[in-house]
């Protein structure tokens, strides 16, 4: 390998590590909330236990699971609202989350299939679809992790 390339490779290296270490906090904080939300609903209007939130940390198995984690969590705050008079009528963030999930999925893969064969540093037009679709996906993300929190 060139001598050049050795200390932009050791930079490249230690940034995509902090960016691991920062989506990884950012995941046990947001796993927390929802934890916590789950937490709040009696029992009884538990769609599911709150330590099965934890399993989305799984990969792969994640991109199945988040989806049914949101239908669940969505599920028990409605009961629990029901069940204390609280009710708005409203999917409590069923819609939303599903939105940023079809959108996540959507946007990895178009950004995947699009950076397939590419060299270091090209964007294909896929690639530049997909961009977009996955920031939104974040927002949605954003937006989802607000209304559970709040």
């Amino acid at each position: 390998m060139n001598q050049d390339v050795m200390p932009i490779l050791g930079v490249v290296l230690a940034f995509l590590c902090v960016v691991a270490v920062v989506l990884l906090v950012l995941a046990i904080f947001f796993l927390l909330t929802l934890q916590k939300a789950l937490n709040r609903c009696s029992p009884r209007n538990r769609a599911m236990e709150p330590g099965l939130v934890w399993l989305n940390l799984i990969p792969i198995f994640q991109l199945f699971w988040s989806l049914y984690t949101v239908f669940k969590i969505g599920t028990s705050r409605k009961q629990e609202f029901a069940d204390r008079d609280l009710d708005e009528g409203g999917d409590y963030g069923k819609t939303i989350g599903l939105i940023g999930w079809v959108l996540y999925i959507v946007g990895s893969v178009v950004g995947n299939v699009g950076g397939a064969g590419q060299q270091f540093g090209e964007m294909s037009g896929l690639t530049l679809v997909g961009l977009p679709i996955s920031l939104v996906a974040l927002v949605l993300w954003i937006v989802y992790w607000v209304r559970i929190y709040g």
